[in-house]
């Protein structure tokens, strides 16, 4: 375990941020994989991987909102030198886990067939996707737990075994995916089905060995199910912080909806530079997510530890990290803008498009990365409620609207969609900035 409420702040922080980037570059990287041996039996069966991803959206928050509250409250146990109490919190949180991930697979393996007639399959999108997207909600628990144990082992300062338990689930789907999918050797040829089971199996492999590293005392937290005493308080602090982060989670997913919907007036090519936009996003949110993961933890523990200065302190030293980080990826971005698109499409209509989205974006990447820095403080410090109010007010008063009205009442057509996100970042790194300083954060009392 690292120590983060003593002494230097800067090397705690990097070795928290780095093998958290590192982790999501692999989990990345296996996303892209999945997506190319799925894509080698064709449009269909990657419309129905489509699909289940949308289905599953809601669960994706669920665990989200799970992750951010374990974060917090086992930091904040953890600072407070509260063993028991962090031990407390991992056992809650893996029977919320057992019950929630329950209800949300019978459920969803029901509702799976009528789910995607609603969404608009096609018989042959259908006849692909049934049984994917069953398996996916069977083997849902492997996702909540394989996401909420790294959350616990990071509120305890624990930079390693995250890693490895999530590159290990990641490697081990590039393993099964050909092996299930085609039928290699000895194993059964499944297509698409067979992607589902590889990934169920992975995480579920991948998240056996956490369970095992945690109740082995392996990190600072040993769980025991001996003598077990269940608290309503507990489990009220986890959902009264889960469920704003959950809220925020919607929001976004919402407004990216929203957004495709403005979008798609435009035609296939503006679809198709929306879709590469979010590319771009995901490789220039990984630093800023990986210095927002750590500063969860830092201030989770020194609020913990009676220290709040040096939560306020390790939000600024992130801050600066983060801004060297996404200054660098604009400038890359705004030197190599054509060379980038076009490793997408080379299309004219869609490389003129893609390279506006860099022009107008990328320079406020600065505010992008601050906005994340902030609200990995705030969920470290539990105030989930805050930047969901914020988020709240940004997607559906500045977003939306900046973005229906620019595409569609002035000559801006697709270039206001990239103003609206541009704007955005800006916004909410402000907001999120002066709720900051304000530090009503400091007081949360949980």
């Amino acid at each position: 375990m690292i120590d983060v409420t003593n002494g230097n702040l800067t090397k705690p922080l990097l070795k928290l941020a780095i093998p958290f980037i590192m982790a999501m570059l692999v989990e990345t990287v296996m996303n892209l994989t999945n997506m190319f041996f799925v894509s080698r039996l064709g449009s269909e069966a990657i419309a129905a991987v489509a699909f289940c991803g949308t289905l599953l959206m809601l669960t994706a928050t669920i665990i989200e909102g799970m992750s951010s509250a374990v974060l917090a409250i086992v930091s904040r146990r953890v600072g407070e030198g509260d063993r028991n109490g962090a031990n407390e919190v991992t056992i809650h949180t893996i029977i919320i886990c057992i019950v929630t991930s329950l209800v949300i697979s019978i459920a969803g393996y029901y509702a799976a067939a009528p789910l995607m007639r609603v969404l608009g399959a096609t018989p042959s999108v259908f006849q692909f996707g049934i049984h994917y997207t069953q398996i996916s909600f069977l083997g849902i628990f492997s996702m909540f737990f394989l996401f909420t144990i790294q959350a616990i082992m990071r509120g305890a300062g624990e930079p390693i075994y995250p890693v490895a338990i999530l590159a290990s689930s990641a490697l081990l789907n590039i393993i099964f995916d050909p092996l299930l999918i085609f039928g290699i050797g000895p194993f059964p040829k499944l297509g698409v089905s067979g992607a589902a089971i590889a990934t169920v199996l992975a995480r579920t492999l991948a998240s056996s060995a956490g369970l095992f590293i945690l109740f082995k005392g392996k990190t600072y937290i040993k769980p025991t199910f001996t003598n077990l005493k269940l608290k309503n308080d507990i489990f009220i602090n986890i959902i009264r912080i889960a469920f704003p982060a959950m809220g925020r989670m919607s929001l976004t997913s919402i407004s990216r909806i929203a957004l495709m919907k403005i979008v798609s007036i435009f035609g296939t090519s503006a679809i198709a530079a929306y879709g590469i936009s979010l590319r771009f996003d995901m490789v220039a949110f990984l630093p800023g997510l990986g210095f927002a993961a750590a500063t969860s933890t830092v201030v989770g523990q020194n609020l913990g530890a009676k220290k709040p200065e040096r939560a306020e302190k390790v939000t600024k030293i992130a801050l600066y990290c983060n801004f060297i980080v996404a200054g660098f990826l604009a400038a890359v971005f705004l030197l190599f803008a054509g060379e980038i698109v076009s490793v997408f499409d080379k299309s004219t209509e869609v490389l003129s498009m893609g390279k506006m989205y860099i022009y107008i974006v990328a320079p406020t990447y600065l505010f992008m990365s601050a906005r994340l820095v902030f609200n990995g403080s705030l969920r470290g410090a539990g105030d989930t409620f805050s930047s969901m109010i914020i988020s709240l007010i940004s997607l559906f008063v500045i977003q939306i609207p900046i973005a229906y009205i620019l595409a569609n009442y002035t000559p801006l057509s697709m270039n206001g969609v990239w103003i609206s996100l541009a704007s955005v970042n800006i916004f909410e790194a402000i907001m999120l900035g002066y709720w900051f300083q304000k530090g009503n954060w400091k007081t949360i009392i949980f």
